[in-house]
């Protein structure tokens, strides 16, 4: 069966349940046939049902820079039929895919250290309703408890499931420090590629730098080419060109985790958006050919 984007794969009578334990497999568009004909020979051989993203062109949108964050990375989906079959599945899931790599997928946990299998617990064939303006399903057990499944690029469980691989004890309130030395002040934005920050500089007087994000194997590109690839060539970029003064001054590259961070000097003033907003002469009544002149110069 097919639908929008994806192509779905069920044993005949296949018995979905409302809600439960979901598999989802990333990867990366050079290794998604190989990836694909691994899981299927697994959910063909075991008997479970399945979907994946129906050609690259679609694999390409899914995981580029302004792809969804709370769908991204999901090539193949798998629909065990209870907790049981789901923990069996995920295991063998595992090994055949534990040397593949490719997006972390940011509603899910990552099955393992390393790899592209990863879980949630959430909705599978609850209809969707609309809530401020976004589908959402609701998930509601016997006993009155309500979960809103608005699969926000964050993982989250009903307070009635655990995670039957980690304990769920809460970590010390430890400052966050990247590099260990610079403190998030501010979200800028988000994209699929990674955030854009305003921090402080802590071991420089604490002067505010901006901090550029890139999520490994999101954007992927030409010979096995990434967004952090994207911000190593944007950083050699910026010292080639920071004599002219035309642009921020490169100030740092690091990798933490599995990300690499780009921080650049902060520089005060009006973004393009809010200048064209303040001095676009199409919004003034009885502009003049002057007021355009000026507009064009500055």
């Amino acid at each position: 069966m097919t639908d929008r984007i994806y192509i779905s794969c069920a044993p005949k009578d296949y018995k979905f349940l409302e809600y439960g334990w979901k598999i989802h497999i990333s990867g990366t568009i050079w290794d998604s046939e190989n990836i694909l004909k691994e899981v299927s020979k697994i959910c063909y051989e075991h008997e479970v049902a399945f979907k994946c993203l129906m050609d690259k062109e679609i694999f390409d949108a899914s995981q580029n820079k302004a792809a969804p964050r709370g769908s991204s990375g999901k090539f193949i989906t798998i629909y065990p039929e209870s907790e049981k079959h789901f923990k069996f599945l995920i295991s063998i899931l595992y090994d055949k895919l534990k040397d593949y790599n490719g997006p972390y997928i940011l509603t899910d946990r990552r099955y393992g250290e390393k790899g592209i299998v990863y879980y949630r617990y959430g909705s599978i064939s609850v209809s969707s309703v609309v809530i401020d303006d976004k589908d959402v399903q609701i998930l509601k057990t016997k006993d009155g408890k309500v979960f809103i499944d608005d699969r926000k690029p964050v993982f989250q469980l009903p307070s009635w499931v655990k995670d039957p691989f980690r304990s769920e004890e809460k970590k010390p309130n430890k400052e966050l420090l990247l590099n260990n030395k610079y403190k998030i002040n501010k979200v800028l934005r988000f994209s699929n590629a990674g955030g854009t920050y305003l921090a402080y500089d802590l071991l420089n007087n604490n002067r505010l730098v901006i901090i550029k994000e890139a999520r490994p194997y999101t954007v992927q590109h030409g010979k096995y080419k990434d967004a952090l690839d994207l911000k190593e060539t944007e950083y050699a970029i910026l010292n080639k060109i920071k004599t002219l003064n035309v642009s921020p001054n490169p100030i740092d590259f690091f990798k933490e985790w599995e990300h690499a961070y780009l921080v650049e000097s902060y520089i005060e003033g009006k973004t393009i958006k809010e200048f064209v907003a303040a001095e676009n002469p199409f919004v003034t009544p009885n502009a003049s050919l002057e007021d355009f002149n000026q507009y064009y110069k500055k």
